[in-house]
């Protein structure tokens, strides 16, 4: 799920969590899974 890498990743760089969507976006293009249906659901556990 790239919600929940983008989330790890952002975290463990110290990173703001508004990024999220952005890394998101970059995942999904260059690993080719653009079209691929995403489950949103992922709730981070810190901000919930």
């Amino acid at each position: 799920n790239p919600y929940m890498v983008a989330d790890r990743w952002l975290l463990e760089e110290n990173l703001p969590l508004s990024y999220r969507q952005q890394v998101v976006e970059f995942i999904l293009q260059n690993t080719g899974q653009r079209d691929a249906p995403i489950d949103t659901s992922f709730h981070d556990p810190y901000t919930g």
